[in-house]
């Protein structure tokens, strides 16, 4: 039986002579422009029953796909005709189990590829169940800043057990996840080898596209939102796959682009002010850079649980950080924080630095110190007789559970300073170095 490398795509009448073939006859002129035809010029060669079986699948396909108004597809490249393994003789008829070939024919001049597990995935313009194997990313194939991004088309993933495929609406940035030693390697501590090209952007809004094995929850079709575990590549693509575990369902009352901003900075502050401090009703709370975009959710929950808020924040954000729950807000540029402040239960530091060091002084004894930006001195924690807690935020389904439901009871809101195209994304990591913003930079996927 000749392969499909065999056969090829003729713009050309080529008459062949008739050839007998049980009781009636095979004739090229038969054929119609632009039928397959066979390369070799013998035109002696009886053709097998395997390829005669082949021509009548193909004249079957080029009839549905003029009904259709859909031209037929051509033989693919060899990489689209390997098959994934399935069980012996599932979805084959007999026929097909002696000739597999025949199989492989039949998908391909239908315009079907060999799908995972024996599935057929509709490649035509159009299928209803089309699965493109590439994606548009971006990506960087060189450790370094937003110069190294690129907008390219890439692999798409495909789910592993317990893990989801996503198709992304929306992803959000952050401002420093291309310094992260994470980003750029399989390990937490970025030891090991390097994994580029990368794909930034670890929070994320989408819906899911299919299910690994294992996984019962989230369903196909269901919209969700996430932080991606940052050894993995982010959400600034069309695709990307990640275990189950990490997903919640998408809050109700918001849109895409809002819910990609809560992810990693609402959960940095449920984390701090939730896991790490233990912060109960009626304590006080500062925040440093409660503008920023973790503060601006710092702020919000704190009050929300309770808590007596204050905050730093620049001269033009003052009004705007009041308007998020907090009490008293402080002009940083013009103003000490440690001549309004004082007593406090919980500093949750945002900025680092000099007011990271001038934080310890504000705290009453048994107070804490939560940081997000560099590990505090233990010495002077204990000298002031408090707690001093650096970490780094980690995916949490439940507590995005609760975040959902705190933000569709208009407890909490997502802030965006502005929404860009995924071709634009290098922009906005540029402008995350440089511009002064209001709340989360977020990428605008899909529709």
């Amino acid at each position: 039986m000749r392969s499909g490398a065999d056969l090829v795509w003729s713009r050309r009448v080529q008459p062949l002579p008739a050839v007998a073939h049980g009781s009636g006859a095979y004739r090229g002129e038969d054929r119609e422009p632009g039928s397959w035809v066979g390369k070799t010029d013998n035109s002696s060669i009886r053709p097998s029953a395997s390829s005669l079986h082949v021509d009548r699948v193909i004249r079957t396909c080029l009839a549905s796909a003029v009904a259709a108004r859909r031209p037929p597809r051509a033989a693919a490249p060899e990489p689209l005709i390997q098959r994934a393994s399935a069980p012996k003789g599932q979805g084959l008829r007999k026929s097909d189990r002696r000739l597999p070939n025949r199989q492989i024919m039949r998908e391909l001049a239908c315009g079907l590829s060999p799908g995972a597990a024996g599935r057929l995935i509709d490649m035509r313009s159009g299928g209803s169940s089309s699965r493109m194997s590439t994606m548009h990313a971006v990506r960087a194939h060189t450790r370094g800043g937003p110069e190294q991004l690129v907008y390219e088309e890439a692999p798409r993933p495909e789910p592993g057990p317990g893990e989801v495929l996503v198709a992304v609406k929306s992803a959000s940035m952050t401002p420093t996840e291309l310094t992260w030693p994470q980003t750029w390697t399989y390990s937490s501590d970025g030891s090991g080898p390097e994994r580029t090209p990368v794909i930034p952007s670890h929070e994320f809004s989408g819906v899911v596209a299919a299910s690994g094995t294992g996984v019962e929850s989230p369903a196909e079709g269901e919209a969700v939102y996430g932080l991606i575990p940052f050894t993995r590549d982010g959400a600034a693509a069309e695709y990307v796959a990640l275990p189950a575990a990490v997903l919640a369902a998408k809050p109700a009352t918001v849109d895409h682009d809002h819910a990609a901003a809560l992810p990693l900075a609402a959960l940095s502050a449920w984390q701090a002010l939730v896991d790490h401090a233990d912060l109960q009703a009626g304590q006080h709370v500062l925040v440093q850079g409660g503008a920023g975009g973790v503060g601006i959710f710092v702020v919000q929950l704190a009050a929300g649980l309770g808590a007596r808020v204050s905050a730093t924040a620049a001269a033009a954000d003052l009004e705007f950080v009041k308007g998020l729950g907090a009490e008293q807000v402080i002009d940083y540029a013009h103003d000490r924080f440690e001549d309004h402040v004082r007593d406090v239960d919980v500093v949750v530091d945002l900025v680092g630095g000099a007011t990271q060091a001038r934080s310890w002084s504000v705290l009453k004894p048994g107070g804490v110190l939560v940081t997000l930006v560099t590990p505090p001195d233990q010495q002077e924690a204990a000298r002031h007789g408090v707690r001093g807690v650096y970490f780094i935020v980690e995916p949490d389904q439940n507590a995005l559970r609760s975040i959902a439901e705190l933000v569709d009871n208009g407890r909490l809101r997502p802030v965006l300073d502005r929404v860009l195209p995924l071709t634009e994304t290098r922009s906005g990591y540029e402008a995350l170095e440089t511009a002064k913003r209001r709340g989360k930079v977020v990428i605008h996927v899909a529709d």
